[in-house]
């Protein structure tokens, strides 16, 4: 009986090293066979249409937001929804696309932080600033998530140099 209980006790090392290895194994593993399943689809006609509707929208905006319809007095709830439209429409329009991951944490980041600067710049009464300040704050987040951070491999196995 003694000696079962020692082989018990060294059971939970062994059972513990090998869940430690586990995990990671399992993600890479179902990562690998969800990227040959569903591999990313770039250029379909659906996340043209996405892209579309981005560029639409904020071109839109901006012509709610500044009030650049001529001879049209616009109500301010159409000048707000022009300031708001890179927030309400355009980020999601590019996340549908099921971007890459730097510009997935791109959008998402942005999604966060514009409605806390859009309230702060909200002060100056102006839509046309807010609307600026968004494209602004949006081109900075694209700029510094797919050019300047650092992110692992796709395939998350260091590359041989060989």
């Amino acid at each position: 009986r003694i000696d079962f209980l020692r082989v018990e006790s060294s059971v939970p090392d062994t059972v513990a090293k090998a869940e430690e290895s586990i995990p990671k194994t399992v993600y890479d593993s179902k990562r690998r066979v969800y990227k040959k399943i569903y591999p990313p689809a770039e250029d379909t006609i659906l996340n043209r249409i996405f892209l579309v509707q981005a560029y639409a929208t904020g071109i839109a905006g901006s012509f709610l937001a500044g009030d650049f319809i001529p001879n049209v007095e616009l109500y301010s709830l159409f000048r707000i929804m022009g300031a708001w439209s890179i927030w309400m429409y355009t980020i999601p329009a590019l996340q549908a696309r099921k971007p890459c991951t730097q510009a997935r944490d791109a959008g998402n980041r942005a999604f966060v932080v514009l409605p806390f600067i859009n309230v702060v710049v909200s002060f100056s009464k102006s839509f046309l600033a807010i609307y600026l300040t968004d494209v602004v704050v949006f081109a900075l987040m694209y700029y510094y998530y797919t050019k300047i951070a650092e992110y692992p491999s796709e395939s998350g196995v260091e590359e041989d140099a060989s």
